[in-house]
């Protein structure tokens, strides 16, 4: 029996044991592999879970080219090795998902709050604002064919009561949709911090595993899956480390989790402020804290996408910018009303006063602030339906009030312009740019939406659990432990001739 011994020429020859050795490798090779296609098969319905492979490689031969290394025709192979079990990822599409995930959030965020504002503001069957207004000016018609009917000037006082109810239920509704947003901004932060402690957890668990040798995978997946999550509710960037943790960053370069730590994010009424994962509060040079604010600028504390980031622009930005168009609407119609209700007399020759009347605004904005004058609406006499005193049966003014449903009138934009219009196509101006930027929101999220289902395709594709290809998987490696079982048998026989039959011949 031959031993392993350089030097001995071109007659050197590795040892008969060295076949078995070959073998177990095989074998146990064999047996790995199908352990890890064992894993990717329990495995196939769990979320987030990325496929695994075994990386085979060739041992090292025999012999190296050296001084006292005999010729042979040939390196001698020693079999194959595990070198790792790895995952099957992308991190490029991880990237494009995490990307295009959170616009997608955003949008349809956005699309949700515009269609509920939509439809409570819509004009429905013996409903909606359009319809009220026609009622509303049509009383003050009859009243002007029939002015000293007391029971048609308290018809007039009850399309304006419903008028004011109306402009009460804009207001609840955009009151509503304020505190829904407020709601979502608070429960998506508590979320991020919750989601960012446990990357954080993981980073620390994999930092301990990694140094000795060990690949996480399931760690791995796990945290993925974690981040994946979090990129729907802010802008992520994820940096790899060389012990397999990441750094987490967001809201243009903000240290989100960095190793172990992680960082805060908190609430104060509709603003955003974060303490960084190194314990350092986002604020200006003088030391005051700045909340995040929303934008598409790469700067520290602008917030481009996610679910964080739409709220706060609903809060900030949509919800207010309709409710002041709502609210100019209402101005100008009370204040025409109101002039020329004041241009007019009672049925008592009593000059008019103001028909509708604001209380002081708070933080409910005018939409709630409107009311039918109380002198006016229990004394239905004091309607200024004439446009001269002692004229009882005179319904000139009601009429001249009747008509400003056909005049333009003016209203004052929220930045301060003036229009003039007729009341009904300033309600279907905001109304149509509402209808328009639902539709522009629908689009958008339908179109994110198709583009993170590509992107998730092709990442299912590469990482995804194939049952078939696993299958083909599992058979190719039981045959590959058979053949390498065969071949250890082989040598097992050899070495049986060795031991016990060679050096018998002539005894």
């Amino acid at each position: 029996m031959g031993e392993d011994f350089p030097g001995r020429g071109k007659d050197a020859m590795t040892s008969t044991f060295s076949g078995m050795e070959i073998a177990l490798r095989g074998l146990t090779a064999a047996r790995l592999s199908m352990g890890v296609v064992s894993h990717n098969v329990a495995n196939a319905e769990v979320p987030g879970y990325s496929r695994q492979r075994v990386d085979l490689r060739a041992a090292a031969p025999w012999a190296y080219p050296g001084l006292g290394i005999g010729a042979n025709p040939a390196q001698v192979g020693q079999g194959v090795e595990v070198r790792s079990i790895s995952r099957v990822r992308d991190l490029l599409l991880d990237r494009q998902y995490r990307t295009e995930v959170g616009y997608r959030s955003a949008y349809d965020v956005r699309r949700t709050f515009l269609e509920k504002l939509e439809t409570a503001l819509a004009d429905t069957e013996g409903s909606g604002l359009s319809l009220v207004l026609d009622r509303f000016f049509h009383a003050w018609q009859d009243l002007s064919l029939d002015a000293e009917n007391l029971s048609v000037r308290q018809e007039v006082l009850g399309y304006a009561e419903q008028l004011v109810d109306l402009f009460h239920h804009v207001g609840d509704s955009f009151t509503a949709l304020s505190q829904d947003a407020r709601d979502l901004l608070r429960f998506r932060v508590e979320e991020v911090n919750a989601l960012v402690r446990e990357i954080a957890d993981l980073n620390r668990e994999i930092a301990r595993i990694t140094p000795h040798g060990y690949t996480p995978n399931d760690l791995y997946d796990e945290r993925d899956r974690l981040l994946d999550r979090l990129a729907q509710l802010v802008d992520v960037e994820v940096e790899w480390a060389d012990d397999g943790t990441v750094r987490v960053r967001f809201a243009g370069g903000i240290p989100l989790v960095e190793g172990g730590n992680s960082g805060i994010l908190t609430v104060d009424g509709d603003k955003v402020y974060v303490t960084d994962a190194r314990g350092v509060p986002f604020a200006d040079a003088a030391g005051n804290s700045l909340p995040l604010r929303v934008g598409s600028s790469f700067a520290p504390g602008v917030l481009a996408r996610g679910e964080i980031a739409e709220a706060l622009h609903l809060l900030e930005d949509v919800l207010p910018a309709y409710a002041a168009r709502y609210e100019s609407l209402l101005r100008g119609l009370a204040e025409a009303v109101n002039a020329a209700h004041r241009s007019g007399f009672d049925l008592e020759g009593n000059p008019g006063e103001d028909f509708f009347v604001f209380a002081p605004p708070g933080s409910s904005g005018d939409l709630h602030a409107v009311f039918v004058n109380p002198r006016i609406a229990d004394h239905p006499e004091r309607i200024a339906a004439a446009r001269e005193a002692g004229g009882a049966g005179d319904g000139r003014n009601a009429r001249a009030i009747a008509e400003l449903a056909e005049r333009p009138i003016p209203f004052e934009a929220p930045d301060g312009t003036v229009a003039e219009m007729r009341v009904k196509d300033a309600y279907a101006a905001i109304f149509g740019e509402l209808a328009t930027d639902v539709q522009r929101s629908q689009l958008l999220a339908e179109t994110k939406a198709s583009i993170v289902r590509f992107i998730d395709e092709r990442r299912q594709s590469a990482s995804g659990v194939s049952l078939d290809e696993e299958m083909a998987r599992l058979l190719s490696f039981q045959h590959m432990y058979t053949a390498a079982a065969r071949a250890l048998t082989a040598m097992d026989e050899a070495i049986d001739t060795v031991i016990h039959r060679l050096g018998l011949v002539g005894r």
